[in-house]
């Protein structure tokens, strides 16, 4: 699998560039919500239009589904989204080796986007990926578009798993206090 990934990110490199600046999310299987396709849209406009720098997400099934396009240029990156393998890819131009050099680039996929594949959570990967290469590209650089709404979380897991919890909580502390007042 490393080799056709070496093989896209060449590819990524070295075709022309062939999509304007209006298409910054690229889902071809359509995994994105509308809102994340959005905010990632919005903030990549805004970032470009700010450091001249073009950031794009590209989704695909597989490697070999992703086209091969250099949406970026030497003054960008993009961020591939695989489905298949739950894996990811950063490609970033001449002129952003320095930001974007290949520790930062694994920093990024496995501190952020990764895990977010591997449990099948695209909206995630592509947000906190996005996020993540923006401010390695520009530390200084504020978010534009309203963040997303974040759900309560607490255990690692999603709102019905925390309030699962907090209940057999509550059932512990009511047992616990009957058990005292029992004794007296």
């Amino acid at each position: 699998m490393v080799v056709p990934a070496a093989m896209m990110l060449v590819l990524a490199l070295t075709t022309p560039p062939t999509v304007g600046p209006q298409h910054y999310v690229i889902d071809q299987p359509g995994v994105l919500t509308n809102a994340t396709t959005l905010w990632v849209a919005q903030n990549l406009e805004a970032f470009q239009e700010q450091t001249g720098h073009p950031v794009f997400v590209v989704i695909a099934r597989s490697i070999a589904d992703a086209p091969a396009e250099n949406f970026a240029g030497d003054d960008g990156a993009v961020l591939f989204l695989w489905l298949h393998g739950h894996d990811a890819g950063i490609v970033a131009g001449s002129r952003l080796r320095l930001e974007l050099n290949n520790a930062v680039i694994e920093q990024i996929l496995d501190g952020f986007v990764r895990p977010r594949m591997r449990r099948e959570d695209a909206d995630g990967a592509a947000s906190y990926g996005v996020d993540a290469i923006v401010h390695a590209i520009a530390p200084q650089y504020a978010n534009v578009a309203a963040p997303k709404a974040t759900p309560l979380i607490l255990f690692g897991r999603g709102f019905m798993y925390t309030a699962v919890w907090l209940v057999l909580a509550a059932i512990v502390v009511s047992l616990i206090v009957r058990a005292i007042a029992w004794v007296r």
